[in-house]
C-alpha cells in the first residue's frame, strides 16, 4: 500500500500493553505540527512497504482478532470520512460534493452514503478514480478538465450547499 495508511505486526521495539506479535494499526502521529513534515509516504520516509517498521508505541493501536490488517489500515481514511460527515451532519435531505476521488474522498463517499445521503456527486481528473467510484456508490461523477463546461459548474454551485 503506498500511503501513510497501514497496519503492521507488532515489533519488540513497541512496548506498552501490547505483546510481540500483536497486530496493530498505525497513527502516523501530527504530522501537520512537524515542522519537517516528516511521515509515512513523505520523503524520507518512503510509506508502509516493509515487512517491519519502528513507530512510537503509544500510536500503535491493537486490533481485534476478528479485524484484519487490511482493515485496521482502513480505520484512519474512514475515521477522517466519518468526521467529515458529522462535521457537515449530512443525512436523508442533504446532496454532497465530493472533491476528489483518492483513498480520502472514496471512503468519504462510502461514510455519506452510511449517513443516508441519496446523491453523492464526486469530482476528479482520474477516469479511474471515477469509474471505482461510480461502481461502489457515486450518483454522479464529474470529470474535472481544461474545457468542463460553465454549465457543469452552475449545477455544481446551484445543487450543492457544502462541499467534502
Amino acid at each position: 500500500m503506498l500511503s501513510y495508511k497501514i497496519a503492521k505486526d507488532r515489533t519488540e521495539e513497541m512496548k506498552r500493553m501490547l505483546v510481540v506479535g500483536d497486530r496493530v494499526a498505525l497513527e502516523p502521529g501530527r504530522y501537520n505540527l512537524c515542522p519537517e513534515m516528516k511521515f509515512f509516504a513523505t520523503p524520507p520516509v518512503h510509506g508502509s512497504l516493509a515487512n517491519q517498521v519502528v513507530h512510537p508505541a503509544d500510536l500503535c493501536f491493537k486490533l481485534s482478532e476478528n479485524v484484519s490488517l487490511e482493515e485496521g489500515a482502513m480505520c484512519e481514511p474512514l475515521s477522517v470520512g466519518v468526521h467529515a460527515c458529522r462535521r457537515a451532519e449530512v443525512g436523508p435531505e442533504t446532496n454532497v460534493l465530493v472533491m476528489g476521488a483518492g483513498p480520502i474522498g472514496l471512503v468519504t463517499m462510502l461514510a455519506a452514503r452510511a449517513f443516508g445521503v441519496p446523491r453523492i456527486v464526486i469530482v476528479d481528473v482520474d477516469d479511474n478514480r471515477l469509474t471505482v467510484a461510480k461502481q461502489h456508490v457515486a450518483y454522479g461523477i464529474v470529470k474535472v478538465t481544461t474545457s468542463l463546461k460553465v454549465s457543469t459548474l452552475s449545477w455544481i454551485d446551484q445543487s450543492f450547499i457544502m462541499t467534502m
